[in-house]
């Protein structure tokens, strides 16, 4: 009874399969089962583990057969985020609603090679690199919920790699261009991040066109002409809002080329207060203009905007130019929400912990399975009434706490209907202490285990 998938998780995969049928797709009742019990172990244990979750079943359900129908079964996982997206849509009457974009990296160990897409990355937090998985995601923001519907991976061509790191070396060497290896063909197996963010929009676009999309947003990364003007043309002439660099050059105007911080250092700021994500007011200084972007080698409406507690400027720019300032201010704002579904998602939904399947179907399906968990907590009975009330949801952390909680209520309850009581909880009792094993949690912090090391040295007398 421990690994008794949950009701409302149960609720939701009948659900999905319905809206499945609507696509094209189909999940038998092993199928079912199987996603039932996965989303449920996730919750309990938190982990993608084979392993953890046989001992959580107490051997109900072994590692290798859990594992062959990640890899071997029918299920239509191409389709399965759609549907249950379509599903999210329908079921709570979502009509409009902003996208944005950007991407995650997910710390591996230095010596894999069997997980896919591992290559090296900047470490953003400390000076160095480290290997580690990067991925690209799409989330919808709606009036009532936020929640992801799409993803992919990136990974940097390996043979292009190998010509920049050669090319820097050459041109500390003085070598000339024409002596210099050419650059490589484009490989179309390893899209750039600015193509995996454009192949989600087209996806998005295509599958759900029911959806009115008011704008979309991203960090300076995406800030590229191509990408603005590719995005925006793809939907209608569709707002995209992303950022500029302090560096880039504008033309002020005298026709000049000046870099858009200089710019903004000379020209009047405005207080005025903005409603930061439909929620409270706070003060913001503000200086906005419509001004030709070198890069982009057209006109766009450039904002220099700061909070009263920050020092330095950043720099939005719009591509439709038809908006309001504080309009395209406030839609900006709602690029914070992407980061708080990165916290909730690698805290609580499984796949940022221990999730080391190999190949790139461990690695995807891996993914979409967590993704269909941070769906399904919409189905949860407390989140359901809040999202049809309009009031305020209930946090990831706090809906996999209480659903903890019920999955061992449930287990005490199975106790007192069990033929043999004593047996039921020894069973229980054996389970839960496998899930929870304490060799799971060593410590780094304390010494016990390595010693000082002649840190310490004995007085001599």
């Amino acid at each position: 009874m421990l690994s008794e998938a949950l009701d409302f998780i149960k609720s939701y995969i009948d659900l999905l399969n319905q809206s499945l049928e609507q696509v094209g797709g189909h999940l038998t009742k092993t199928q079912k089962a199987w996603l039932a019990f996965c989303l449920t172990a996730m919750i309990f244990t938190n982990t993608i583990s084979w392993k953890a979750w046989e001992r959580w079943s107490a051997g109900k359900y072994s590692d290798s057969a859990l594992s062959k129908m990640l890899r071997k079964s029918y299920i239509p996982w191409n389709i399965l985020l759609t549907a249950s997206t379509k599903l999210i849509l329908s079921r709570y009457n979502i009509k409009k609603g902003v996208l944005i974009i950007d991407d995650s990296d997910h710390q591996r160990s230095k010596n894999t090679t069997n997980i896919a897409y591992v290559h090296t990355i900047k470490d953003k937090k400390n000076d160095g690199y480290y290997q580690g998985q990067n991925l690209v995601f799409l989330i919808l923001v709606a009036e009532s919920i936020t929640f992801p519907v799409g993803f992919a991976f990136y990974e940097p061509d390996p043979e292009l790699k190998k010509w920049q790191k050669n090319e820097e070396e050459l041109k500390k060497q003085k070598v000339k261009k024409k002596d210099r290896p050419p650059k490589p063909n484009k490989n179309n197996n390893y899209p750039s991040k600015l193509q995996i963010a454009l192949n989600l929009l087209s996806i998005f676009f295509e599958s759900h066109d029911e959806v009115q999309i008011k704008c979309i947003l991203a960090d300076a990364f995406y800030g590229s002409s191509d990408f603005i003007k590719s995005a925006s043309e793809m939907h209608e002439g569709i707002q995209v809002i992303s950022q500029l660099h302090s560096s880039q050059l504008i033309r002020n105007k005298r026709g000049l080329l000046i870099d858009v911080k200089s710019h903004f250092a000379t020209q009047e700021t405005t207080q005025r207060m903005i409603a930061i994500r439909g929620g409270k007011d706070e003060l913001m200084f503000t200086s906005a203009q419509k001004l030709w972007v070198d890069s982009h080698k057209e006109k766009r409406t450039v904002i220099a905007i700061k909070y009263a507690e920050e020092k330095e400027f950043r720099y939005i720019i719009a591509s439709n130019l038809s908006w309001q300032n504080i309009d395209i201010i406030q839609a900006y704002t709602l690029r914070w929400l992407i980061e708080v579904f990165f916290q909730d998602w690698k805290s609580y939904e499984a796949w940022n912990n221990l999730a080391k399947q190999q190949g790139v179907e461990g690695s995807c399906r891996c993914v979409i399975l967590s993704l269909l968990l941070d769906h399904s907590l919409f189905f949860h009975e407390a989140q359901k009434p809040c999202i049809e009330n309009k009031l305020p949801l209930f946090t990831i952390g706090s809906l996999t706490e209480k659903s903890r909680l019920q999955i061992i209520f449930n287990a005490i309850s199975s106790i007192f209907k069990a033929p043999k009581p004593e047996d039921e909880y020894e069973k229980i009792k054996n389970s839960l202490t496998m899930a929870m094993s304490l060799k799971n949690s060593l410590s780094d912090k304390h010494m016990s285990h390595r010693g000082f090391k002649n840190i310490f040295l004995e007085e001599v007398a």
